[in-house]
């Protein structure tokens, strides 16, 4: 499958994962309250100029713009989530957010300047998705390109494969099932130690009033995941230097290592 799932999944059933999108806005605006403390312990405020790569259809940037942020930036692979963004961008009320359909792996055509303040790397977007670490270390040099010198990065509720592998040394692996209310989600990962690659089917299911499941389509993901060290040791290669790890940024307790998804500081040097 390698990167043409990224294709598939966003682009040609990107109605599917849309359904998810949308779930996620319930809890949209408390974790921007906690992006918004984050932000501000190093300099980013509502006048810096932020961009989020992989922004889906809009729930960081548009509650980031309701709490005064000025100068946004979101792009995304996928037409669906960038339509959606805007929709909802109107019906917010907002209208300083630039929302743009893009490759993260050309994000120097799309901004051909070091433009950015700001970084945002939001929830497993990017980062391993071509199962290449070598490329990721190209989309990380990308990322440098659009940001401005002293700037940042932030890379945040992103998988971390050392809690993969505790999950799956205590026996916590096979399928789980996720009610999102009128839809759900059977989710099948395969986790492979050897290449550290996630292949997971993901399965949705309408609710029918009965409390039945009705079958709607299936997608498949791959993913590359990484340590924290490795990510360190990528972004050092592609002119990134590391600030802190956090196991929350809710509290913003000290990263540990087999219990916490990453969430990374970089500087751009």
């Amino acid at each position: 499958m390698e990167g043409n799932w990224v294709e598939k999944f966003f682009i040609e059933k990107g109605d599917l994962f849309l359904k998810i999108l949308n779930a996620h806005w319930e809890r949209a605006e408390r974790e921007v309250e906690y992006i918004i403390k984050l932000l501000e312990k190093y300099g980013i405020n509502q006048e810096s100029e932020i961009l989020e790569v992989g922004c889906g259809n809009g729930r960081i940037l548009i509650n980031l713009a309701k709490k005064g942020f000025k100068n946004l930036h979101g792009i995304d692979i996928s037409p669906i989530y960038i339509e959606d963004a805007k929709k909802k961008m109107r019906e917010h009320g907002v209208s300083n957010i630039d929302f743009k359909v893009g490759d993260a792996r050309k994000l120097d055509e799309l901004y051909p300047a070091k433009k950015f303040d700001a970084l945002l790397s939001i929830w497993s977007t990017v980062l391993g998705y071509y199962q290449s670490p070598q490329q990721d270390i190209e989309i990380l040099k990308k990322y440098r390109h659009v940001v401005k010198d002293e700037g940042y990065l932030f890379i945040l509720f992103t998988a971390n494969r050392d809690f993969t592998t505790l999950l799956q040394s205590l026996g916590c692996s096979g399928a789980f099932y996720i009610d999102y209310g009128d839809f759900s989600v059977i989710e099948q990962p395969q986790f492979k130690h050897e290449d550290s690659t996630l292949n997971s089917k993901w399965i949705f299911y309408r609710k029918k009033e009965n409390g039945d499941l009705e079958y709607i389509d299936e997608a498949e993901v791959r993913l590359r995941l990484y340590s924290i060290h490795e990510v360190v040791s990528l972004a050092k290669e592609a002119g990134w230097t590391y600030v802190d790890a956090y196991r929350s940024i809710a509290t913003q307790e000290p990263f540990r290592p087999s219990i916490s998804s990453l969430n990374i500081i970089f500087k751009a040097t």
